[in-house]
Parts: structure tokens; sequence; C-alpha cells
């Protein structure tokens, strides 16, 4: 049985590559928040329409970046918080830090079934991790909205 290919050949553009170092040559400024990484940040909430009152942090590893942005909301809270996430993701859901995290299924888009969520007793749980595992859904309003009506933190890996 042969594999399918998830992910194409890929030849980097070195001209383009080289275009973008020399931005960061210009500003002395090679990481750290440098002139990419503000660059990414803002192609990724503009094409996310995420507005001024959300934010956007790029990582190199989505499940670092999430576990770093739970364990932020911890503590603020002062405690760990309960999290619910769908249980067809990757697999820093459902294990180490996020052992303790309710799955649940997916919808016809992979997404969390955010009626099932709905479904839950509010108070069992603290906050979403919402996974966009292919990368192809663009609007999370119906999320954001669902956490910010119900006090949920809302944590989203828009891989």
């Amino acid at each position: 049985m042969s594999k399918i290919k998830f992910v194409e050949s890929k030849s980097p553009n070195f001209d383009r590559v080289a275009e973008l170092l020399d931005i960061c040559a210009a500003a002395n400024q090679w990481a750290n928040r440098g002139p990419l990484y503000q660059m990414l940040a803002e192609k990724f909430a503009e094409y996310m329409s995420i507005g001024s009152d959300r934010a956007l942090t790029p990582c190199a590893n989505g499940g670092i970046a999430l576990e770093a942005m739970a364990r932020l909301h911890a503590i603020k809270l002062g405690r760990k918080l309960r999290w619910v996430g769908c249980a067809f993701s990757f697999h820093n859901l459902g294990r180490g830090y996020f052992a303790d995290m309710r799955l649940l299924d997916c919808d016809d888009w992979g997404l969390l079934d955010l009626q099932m969520v709905e479904k839950l007793d509010p108070d069992s749980f603290d906050g979403i991790v919402l996974v966009n595992p292919f990368g192809v859904h663009r609007d999370f309003e119906k999320y954001f909205n669902f956490a910010q009506a119900n006090g949920k933190v809302l944590l989203l890996d828009n891989a």
C-alpha cells in the first residue's frame, strides 16, 4: 500500500530568503521578536482576521506554544486550568501538561465540535484549546464569542 503524501515537495526561493535576511541585517536583529517575527505576526493576524483586542504569538512549535499559554493563564489565575479540546488533534493534547484535558469529537471541519462544548456543564472546564489541524478554516468567531460570553480562556493553534 502506498502512502499518501501530506506535504508536497518544496523548492525554496533563495532570492526571497535573501531579501528577508536583508531586513534582519538592516535592523541588526535576527531573533527575539525581530522584524521577521513582527511581519509574520502581522500577516497571520491579517489572514485570520484577528482583531486588535486579541493577541497572536507565532511559535516554531504549536505544542510548546499551547503549553506556554496554558501555563501563563494558570499563573494569572493562581491555579491549573481545566481544559477541553478535540480528540482529532496533534499528539500534544491529552498528554503531558494536558493529560487531564477533556477530549471531545470534531465537527465536519476537523475542529472541536462547539455544540458538544455547549452541552458541557460550564463549571466543569476553564478553557478551550482549539486546533485547526489543516490550517484551512479561517473564521473562528463563534469560538471567540462562546469563550467571551462564558468567561472561558481560548487558545487557538492555527496549524
